[in-house]
C-alpha cells in the first residue's frame, strides 16, 4: 500500500483533483482525525433527493466540486449529522466567527469589513477555523478556502482556491503545502489563489486585525482599493492596511542611495577586485538587491573587511563596540558585527562548525574545569562550573567574525554544544543566559538557511524577512514577557514564502 500523500497509480493524476480525493478515501480511508471521529466507518454519500434541494443563499448553486464531493461523503465537511440528518450550515462570517471567539468582537469587527459575505464551515480547531468563503465566485463557480487564526494575533488568510484543492491536501490524495498559504507559489494552482484573494480579499494574502499582512503586490492592493466606493469602511480599511505594508516594505528595502558617495566609489571599485572572497560577497549582495532586500548594512560590513584586510582603518560607520567587561577586561576585542552578544556567539558557533573560520584552542581559554579549579564546585566563585564565565565570554566576543565569513554561514543553532559549554558548564537549560533579545544584523547572513535559537518573547523577528534563503525556522521562547506585536505577522510571512517555522 503506498504511503499516505504518495503519489497515485499512472492515470489518477489525469483525475479531476475531487475525483482524485473521493477515490484515495475509497482505496486507502479517512484521514486519522476522521479516522478517529467516524470510528472506522466509511463514507457516507447525502442522498441524492436531499442533495437536490441543497443551494447557497439567494438560490446560487453549490460550487460544482463541492456538490461532487457530497455525493461520496457528507460527513466530513459537517452536512450529514447524526440520523443522517441533513443541513447545510451557512452563517455571515462575522456572526460565524463571534460565536467561535465571542471574547474577540472588535478583532471580528474590523475583519468583518472586508468579509460581508457568508461562509460554510469545514474545519474547527483550538485556535483555526477552515471556511469555504461565499463571496464572489470565480468562471467556474468555485468559491475560495479561508483560514481564520485566533491564537496570539487575530487573523484570516487564503489557503486554497477552491473547496477541491482544499479535500485533497486533507485527505491525503495531494501533498500539503507547508504554511497556511504557501500555494500562492504553487505552479499549478498558485495564480487562481491569486486571482481569488483579488477577488474576495482585497488583494491580500493574509491580514490581521491590527491591519498586519501581506499583499499579492502592491499593484494588486491599490487596484482593489480603487474598486471600492469612495468613503466606505471596506476601502478605508484597505487604504489603512496598504499604508502600514508600504511603510514596512520601505523600511526593509533601503537603497544604495544612502551609502555616501565614498562608500559608493570604494564599492564599485571593489567591484574590480580579483579576490575570491570579495568577489564571492558581491555575487552574494548582488542576489539579495535583486531580491529587494536591505544590503546597505552589509555592503559597509564588506567594505571594512577590504579595509582590514589592506591594512587601512576603515573609513565607514563604527562597528558595535563590546560590551564593557570591568576587571575582567584583558582581552583585545576585534569590533563585534551584531548588537546582541548571544547571538555574536552564536553565528560565532556557526562560522567554526561550518569550518569557515580557524578553530579555537580550547586550551588558551579560561574554562572552569574540575582538575585544575580549586573552587570549580563553588557557585560563588570567580570561575565556577555552576555559573556563567566572563572571561571566556569576552574571549569568545573578542573572535573576529569576517563578513566573508558571515555572508557564507547557513545554519546557526544557540545555545550549541560546544561555545555553551565552555561558557556554563552545567547548565541547565532553564536560566535565560542564553537568551538572544536581538537580531538585529543578521542580514550580514544572507546565505542562511536554518535557524534553531533561544529568543526572549519580545525579540523583534522581523531580520528574518531579509534572509533570502531561509528553509526552516525554529525559535524557543523563553518563559515571561509579552511578545512583540509583529511577531504573528512576521511568521505568517516567512509560512508564506514555504519557510518551515517551528514556534
Amino acid at each position: 500500500m503506498p504511503r499516505r500523500g504518495a503519489s497515485e497509480p499512472t492515470g489518477a493524476s489525469e483525475l479531476p483533483l475531487v475525483e482524485q480525493a473521493i477515490a484515495y478515501v475509497a482505496r486507502h480511508g479517512w484521514p486519522w482525525d476522521a479516522h478517529q471521529r467516524f470510528a472506522g466507518a466509511g463514507p457516507a454519500p447525502v442522498p441524492a433527493g436531499a442533495l437536490a434541494t441543497l443551494s447557497l443563499p439567494g438560490g446560487r448553486p453549490l460550487p460544482p466540486t463541492f456538490r461532487r464531493w457530497l455525493e461520496c461523503d457528507g460527513r466530513y465537511v459537517g452536512v450529514l449529522g447524526r440520523g443522517r440528518k441533513v443541513q447545510l450550515v451557512v452563517r455571515p462570517f462575522r456572526e460565524l466567527v463571534g460565536e467561535w471567539k465571542p471574547r474577540r468582537s472588535k478583532a471580528w469587527n474590523t475583519l468583518a469589513t472586508l468579509l460581508p459575505g457568508d461562509v460554510v464551515p469545514l474545519l474547527a480547531e483550538d485556535d483555526k477555523l477552515v471556511v469555504l468563503y461565499l463571496g464572489d465566485a470565480d468562471e467556474k463557480g468555485e468559491f475560495p478556502v479561508l483560514e481564520v487564526s485566533a491564537d496570539f494575533m487575530t487573523s484570516v488568510s487564503l489557503s486554497h482556491p477552491s473547496f477541491d484543492v482544499w479535500i485533497a491536501e486533507r485527505v491525503g490524495a495531494r501533498e500539503r503545502k507547508i504554511g497556511a498559504y504557501a500555494m500562492f507559489d504553487d505552479p499549478v494552482h498558485g495564480a487562481a489563489l491569486r486571482a481569488q484573494a483579488r477577488r474576495n480579499l482585497g488583494g491580500w494574502k493574509w491580514l490581521s486585525s491590527e491591519l498586519d499582512g501581506e499583499r499579492v503586490s502592491a499593484e494588486d492592493g491599490r487596484a482593489a482599493i480603487e474598486a471600492l466606493p469612495v468613503g466606505s469602511p471596506a476601502r478605508r480599511l484597505l487604504a489603512q492596511a496598504g499604508a502600514v505594508a508600504d511603510r514596512i516594505e520601505a523600511s526593509q528595502r533601503r537603497p544604495k542611495e544612502v551609502l555616501t558617495t565614498e562608500e559608493r566609489a570604494r564599492y564599485e571599485a571593489l567591484r574590480k577586485d580579483s579576490h575570491p572572497a570579495i568577489a564571492q560577497e558581491i555575487a552574494s549582495l548582488d542576489k539579495c538587491e535583486q531580491l529587494g532586500l536591505d544590503v546597505v548594512t552589509q555592503i559597509r560590513s564588506l567594505l571594512a573587511m577590504a579595509a582590514r584586510e589592506r591594512g587601512q582603518a576603515s573609513e565607514g560607520p563604527p562597528s558595535v563596540p563590546p560590551a564593557p567587561s570591568g576587571e575582567r577586561g584583558r582581552v583585545a576585542a576585534a569590533p563585534r558585527s551584531f548588537a546582541d552578544s548571544n547571538l555574536q556567539l552564536a553565528v560565532l558557533s556557526g562560522l567554526l562548525d561550518a569550518g569557515l573560520i580557524p578553530r579555537l584552542d580550547e586550551e588558551r581559554l579560561p574554562i572552569a574545569r574540575e582538575e585544575d579549579e580549586a573552587d570549580w564546585d563553588d557557585p560563588d566563585a570567580e570561575r565556577s562550573i555552576y555559573a556563567v564565565n566572563h572571561d571566556v565570554v569576552d574571549a569568545l566576543l573578542a573572535v573576529e567574525l569576517p563578513a566573508a565569513a558571515l555572508a557564507r554561514v547557513e545554519a546557526l543553532i544557540w545555545p550549541d554544544e560546544h561555545l555553551s559549554r565552555w561558557i556554563f558548564p552545567q547548565w541547565s537549560g532553564e536560566e535565560d543566559d542564553f537568551e538572544i533579545g536581538d537580531l538585529s544584523g543578521l542580514e550580514q547572513c544572507p546565505a542562511l538557511r536554518a535557524l534553531d535559537l533561544s529568543c526572549s518573547r519580545s525579540v523583534d523577528l522581523s531580520p528574518l524577512r531579509r534572509l533570502p534563503g531561509l528553509v526552516k525556522v525554529t525559535i524557543l521562547w523563553r518563559e515571561g514577557g509579552a511578545r512583540h506585536r509583529q511577531t504573528a505577522a512576521i511568521l505568517r510571512s516567512l509560512r508564506a514564502r514555504g519557510v518551515e517555522v517551528e514556534a
